[in-house]
């Protein structure tokens, strides 16, 4: 993806209390931001972006180049 298009999809549109999930949510267009619950781990920043699917199934990307 451009950055451009990574960089609309991940600017934060609300965050707060989800009163279905009772937890603390950061959403962006359809995807979660930045949540250890949902497999990013320390190394990863706060600049993380995925989502879960159905079952055990997670997608999760970091778009700052040099991963571990």
């Amino acid at each position: 993806m451009k950055p451009s298009t990574i960089k609309e999809v991940t600017t934060l549109q609300v965050e707060g209390l989800d009163h279905t999930l009772v937890q603390h949510m950061r959403r962006s267009l359809g995807l979660v931001l930045a949540d250890k619950r949902m497999g990013a781990s320390d190394w990863e920043g706060s600049q993380t972006f995925g989502h879960g699917g159905a079952g055990t199934s997670i997608g999760w990307a970091d778009p700052e180049p040099g991963w571990p």
